[in-house]
């Protein structure tokens, strides 16, 4: 990387930013810098995104005959789509796809994945659906003079393309970082 941006939270304002927040803004960052001309492979380390969990309960799955592998191969099932192909509409490029997503806890817990005596078994009866931060793989912190403590922090780091004036293209990032604060940074 030419460009590695941390954001963190003011000690005063330490408590109001988790690492799943700093993610959230870290990954919109990303989604803005990678735009700039000739930025190459770019990531973000440390915080941690959101995701839902199924967390499935054994004595439930017993009480309804199912095994894991079958509540687990109902849902991947569920959640499968495919690009369809392209259509140029309005003088753009878009992406068709096939199949169907499930958005949320909604649409999980809701899915059927057997019945038993011709009652409808969700997801629901046999599993927990959780929302929550992924677990720790990795952790980004920020020390200041004189602060309480470590505090959580996530950072982007942004390549430059083969070829590229590494000096035009860290200016660039510079810049376009600068004018997403107050707007996308708060």
């Amino acid at each position: 990387p030419i460009v590695v941006a941390t954001l963190s939270s003011g000690s005063d304002a330490a408590s109001a930013w988790s690492d799943s927040q700093l993610y959230r803004i870290a990954d919109a960052l990303l989604a803005e810098l990678v735009k700039v001309e000739d930025v190459g492979l770019s990531f973000l380390v440390g915080g941690r995104p959101e995701q839902i969990r199924v967390e499935p309960d054994p004595e439930r799955l017993t009480v309804y005959g199912l095994t894991l592998a079958q509540l687990t191969a109902k849902i991947r099932d569920a959640n499968r789509s495919f690009v369809a192909g392209r259509v140029r509409a309005d003088g753009e490029m878009r992406i068709v796809a096939a199949g169907q997503t499930l958005h949320g806890v909604p649409d999980i817990g809701l899915l059927l994945v057997t019945t038993r005596e011709g009652r409808p078994v969700y997801v629901n009866d046999v599993a927990s659906v959780v929302v929550g931060s992924r677990p720790t793989e990795q952790r980004v912190w920020t020390l200041r003079p004189g602060g309480s403590g470590p505090l959580p922090a996530v950072s982007v780091a942004i390549a430059k393309r083969a070829g590229a004036n590494a000096v035009v293209v860290a200016d660039a990032l510079v810049a376009t970082i600068d004018g997403l604060k107050g707007r996308l940074i708060p």
